[in-house]
């Protein structure tokens, strides 16, 4: 049992709302916000907006001259205008103006939410991440919106910029999935190897005619191999330093291969699952190592500090035909150079 610090005061959903319409009460800036969030989802918006500052103004102005979702009422909030929304924002700055929008929308029976009143609000709006149809909702129950557009900002960083097309993709098998395998767990071994193997992989590159063989490959029951090894240089030893793609890469990993010098805070990047292997303690080469697992359909990424040693292990697979992606990363001169600028300019001197 969860003691109560350990519940939620809210219930985390999300609301249908396509083809109906939400309204944003307010002229100023966080009415903006509203209805900029708005936009990212299929309803319509109608923006209740009379005398709107400039920037606001501009915006509606462009939206609207270009056909955009957003319906425009240069007039005074009225009750009548609720009807048939699926929820409603207050954001008028003005306590009595806002209370009295939050009033009217429970006399319709519309969720309200009111900007910077969360004891008026019947729920909150969440820090958005789109991957549409993915989407990540980060919330706080009103208490540090900041903390939560932090999180965002990180989880940002995680997900692959097309993995909505890969979630699109994927939708577009669901029947034929029904209709060919079991369900159970057949299918969910289908769906793993499908989001985290070749077809996810070709979905990335862009290459959707060979994501459609790997699936057709997948229906009939055939497990490809990945024939795939990654290598990541992490001389540097700073997290800070990983280009997006290796932050990726050590958190889809199943077996990492590491220099016994890779910082600890590097490896505690990696999924609590996955298998670490250090390069020392192997009673075979690193580059054995790596195709024995690739061979075995892991995905294997190798961690190497020294580049000239991962130019050889590239060599070494390619001669075994094993395929190899080596992830971009800021060359050991570049970061040689930030960390010289960084300390001339912490001593006060001009690099």
């Amino acid at each position: 049992m969860l003691h109560n610090e350990q519940r939620l005061s809210v219930f985390p959903a999300f609301f249908r709302v396509k083809g109906r319409h939400a309204l944003v009460v307010g002229s100023g800036t966080e009415a903006l916000a509203k209805i900029r969030l708005l936009t990212q989802t299929l309803a319509e918006t109608v923006a209740v907006a009379p005398d709107p500052e400039p920037q606001l103004y501009a915006y509606l102005k462009e939206i609207v001259g270009m056909g955009g979702p957003i319906r425009w009422l240069d007039a005074p909030f009225d009750i009548a205008m609720l009807e048939n929304a699926v929820l409603a924002f207050a954001a008028t700055g003005d306590l009595k103006q806002d209370h009295a929008v939050a009033t009217a929308a429970r006399q319709m029976r519309v969720p309200i939410n009111v900007v910077d009143r969360p004891e008026l609000c019947d729920f909150f709006t969440p820090a958005l991440v789109n991957r549409a149809p993915v989407a990540v909702a980060i919330g706080t129950e009103g208490s540090g919106p900041v903390l939560a557009q932090f999180l965002r900002l990180r989880i940002e960083t995680l997900l692959y910029p097309s993995i909505g097309r890969l979630a699109r993709f994927a939708a577009r098998f669901r029947d034929k999935v029904e209709t060919h395998i079991v369900k159970g767990k057949n299918q969910r071994e289908f769906w793993r190897a499908f989001f985290s193997g070749p077809v996810a992989g070709a979905i990335f590159r862009g290459d959707e005619a060979a994501a459609k063989i790997h699936v057709e490959k997948l229906l009939t029951g055939h497990q490809e191999e990945n024939n795939t090894i990654r290598f990541l240089w992490c001389g540097h030893g700073v997290v800070d330093w990983l280009t997006l793609g290796g932050q990726r890469a050590l958190m889809e990993a199943d077996i990492i291969i590491y220099d016994t010098d890779v910082g600890s805070d590097i490896l505690g990047m990696a999924r609590r699952d996955a298998c670490l292997f250090s390069v020392p303690s192997l009673f075979c080469t690193a580059s054995e190592l790596a195709e024995k697992f690739c061979r075995k359909g892991k995905q294997v990424l190798r961690l190497v500090t020294n580049e000239e040693q991962l130019a050889t292990e590239v060599k070494i697979l390619g001669i075994h035909d094993i395929e190899v992606e080596i992830i971009p990363y800021l060359p050991a001169a570049v970061l040689g150079r930030a960390s010289y600028l960084s300390d001339m300019l912490g001593s006060g001197k001009a690099a």
